[in-house]
C-alpha cells in the first residue's frame, strides 16, 4: 500500500478530494451495475416463466390422446365386488357370478421339537424343484434356510405346546406362498429333488398331523351364469382384468346370486380435466400479466413490471390464448364450453361440454383432443429446452449479463489504477510544497539574519 500524505503542506483534504474525483468517475460503472441487477431481474422472471411453461407442455401433452375425456364411473351392486373403469372403458352392464376368490397355499407341519434332517425341497405346482440345506436341525435354522431360498415360500415357527412324552416344547412350521393362484401352490419334503422324483422323499405337508389350512386357489368369476352362453374366466390374483373394456373386477368373497357390474359416464370427471387445462393455461395468462403489467402515474408517468418490455412474452401470452381460444374446424370452441370474456380472460361452462358429450361425445373429444395439442406445441415452442423461444432469450440475456460482469470488473481495475495515480500524484505534490515552504522558511531566515547585521 502506497504512502500518502494528507493536506501536509497544502491544507487540503486530498484524501477527501481523491474519493469525489474517483466517485465522479466511477459513475459509468454504477450505471453497469444497475444495468446488470435489471438484466438478473429479467432473466429470473424469464426462467420462472420457462419452467411454467414447460410444465404446462408436460401436462398438456397427457390430454392430447383422443381417449383423454373417456371418463367413467364403474358401480357394483354388491360389496363383494369392486370394480374401476381405466382409459378406454366403455359404457355398459355385465352381470357375474362370483365363484372362488384367489388364495394363497398356507399349510402347516406335524408338531414336532427337531427336523430329522437337514435336506429339503420344495416343489411347484409345475414341478420345478428348490433344495434347500439347513445349518442344522434346530426348527430356526430350517425357517431360515427356507425364506432364503427365494422359493416363493415364506415359513415361520409357531408354539404347539409339548411334547407328551418328553414334556419339551414342539413346534410347526406354518409355510405360505408368497403369491396368490393356482399355480403358487407346493408341497414340501424332507430329502432332496432326485428322492422326490423316486418317491422316497417324505412329504412334510401330507405327514400325520399336518394339514394344509388354506389351499392354492384362482380367483373364477361365471359370466351370463346359466345361460347357453356361460363362461368362466379366472385370475391368479384377486383382480380380474379387463372383464369388460378398460374395466377391472376385484373380488372378496364368493357370491350366490349374480352381481351386476355397471359402468356409466362420468360428466364429473370429464368436466374436471377440461377445467384442470383452462386453469393451468389461465394460470400462466395471469402471470404473464403481471409480470408485463404498465402502471400510469397520476402525473402521466408510466412504470412497467420486470417484463413489460419482453416482446417474447407478448408473444408468448398471445400464442396461448390462441392456442385455448380459436376454432378446431370452423367449430368455435364455446361449443364445449371454453369461451374468451370481455376482458381478455378464458372460462368455461361445464354444462355446455356436457351437452355437447351427449350429443356428439366422439367430435367433442377430438375437438378437446386437437386443443390440447396445441396447448402442448405452442408452450413447446416457447420452452424447450434446446431452441424454445423463452429458451434462447435467456441464453441470449445470461451471455449479456456476463458481458456487463466482464465490463464492471474491468472498471474495477481501471479505477483501482486510477486511484492509485491521483493518491501518487497528491502525495507529489504535498512533498514539493513541503520542500517549497523549507526552502522559504529558510530564506527568510537567511535575510532575516541580512537585516539584523546591518542594523547593528
Amino acid at each position: 500500500m502506497s504512502i500518502s500524505f494528507t493536506g501536509i503542506a497544502s491544507g487540503i483534504d486530498t484524501a477527501a478530494l481523491v474519493k469525489q474525483l474517483i466517485a465522479a468517475e466511477s459513475i459509468p460503472q454504477l450505471q453497469l451495475q444497475a444495468k446488470v441487477s435489471a438484466e438478473r431481474s429479467e432473466i429470473s422472471s424469464l426462467q420462472d416463466l420457462n419452467t411454467r411453461l414447460a410444465a404446462l407442455a408436460k401436462s398438456a401433452k397427457e390430454l392430447t390422446g383422443p381417449d383423454a375425456l373417456s371418463l367413467f364411473t364403474a358401480t357394483s351392486s354388491s360389496d363383494s365386488v369392486a370394480v374401476a373403469a381405466r382409459a378406454g372403458a366403455g359404457a355398459g352392464s355385465l352381470d357375474i357370478v362370483v365363484d372362488t376368490v384367489a388364495a394363497a397355499q398356507k399349510s402347516v407341519t406335524a408338531a414336532t421339537s427337531a427336523a430329522t434332517t437337514t435336506s429339503f425341497t420344495i416343489t411347484g405346482s409345475d414341478g420345478s424343484h428348490t433344495e434347500l440345506t439347513a445349518a442344522s436341525t434346530s426348527l430356526d435354522d430350517v425357517v431360515s434356510a427356507i425364506n432364503e431360498a427365494d422359493a416363493g415360500v415364506r415359513a415361520v415357527k409357531v408354539a404347539a405346546g409339548t411334547d407328551a412324552g418328553t414334556g419339551e416344547p414342539v413346534y410347526r412350521l406354518q409355510l405360505t406362498a408368497t403369491d396368490t393362484g393356482a399355480a403358487s401352490a407346493f408341497s414340501f419334503h424332507a430329502g432332496t429333488a432326485a428322492q422326490v422324483d423316486a418317491g422316497t422323499a417324505t412329504d412334510l405337508l401330507a405327514a400325520p398331523g399336518a394339514a394344509t389350512v388354506t389351499a392354492a386357489a384362482d380367483s373364477s368369476v361365471r359370466l351370463w351364469a346359466g345361460t347357453a352362453a356361460e363362461q368362466t374366466i379366472t385370475s391368479a390374483s384377486t383382480t380380474l382384468t379387463d372383464v369388460l373394456p378398460g374395466v377391472d373386477v376385484t373380488v372378496s368373497k364368493p357370491t350366490t346370486d349374480a352381481v351386476t357390474v355397471t359402468v356409466g359416464d362420468d360428466p364429473e370427471a370429464r368436466a374436471k380435466v377440461v377445467q384442470g387445462l383452462v386453469d393451468s393455461v389461465s394460470a400462466v395468462l395471469s402471470r404473464i400479466a403481471a409480470q408485463t403489467k404498465v402502471t400510469v402515474g397520476t402525473d402521466g408517468s408510466t412504470s412497467g413490471a420486470t417484463l413489460a418490455g419482453e416482446s417474447v412474452v407478448r408473444s408468448a401470452r398471445q400464442g396461448l390464448l390462441e392456442s385455448l381460444t380459436y376454432p378446431v374446424g370452423g367449430v368455435s370452441l364455446s361449443t364445449i364450453g371454453i369461451e374468451i370474456t370481455r376482458y381478455g380472460d378464458v372460462s368455461f361452462d361445464a354444462d355446455k361440454l356436457s351437452a355437447a358429450l351427449a350429443a356428439d361425445p366422439d367430435a367433442v373429444m377430438a375437438r378437446f383432443s386437437a386443443v390440447a395439442t396445441r396447448v402442448q406445441e405452442t408452450a413447446e415452442s416457447f420452452s424447450d429446452k434446446y431452441d424454445g423461444l423463452l429458451t434462447t432469450t435467456i441464453q441470449g440475456r445470461v451471455t449479456s449479463a456476463k458481458r456487463l460482469d466482464d465490463q464492471i470488473l474491468a472498471w474495477d481495475a481501471r479505477l483501482e489504477q486510477r486511484y492509485n495515480r491521483l493518491t501518487t500524484q497528491f502525495t507529489a505534490m504535498e512533498v514539493s510544497l513541503a520542500q517549497l515552504q523549507s526552502q522559504q522558511d529558510w530564506l527568510t531566515g537567511q535575510l532575516a539574519s541580512m537585516n539584523a547585521s546591518k542594523s547593528s
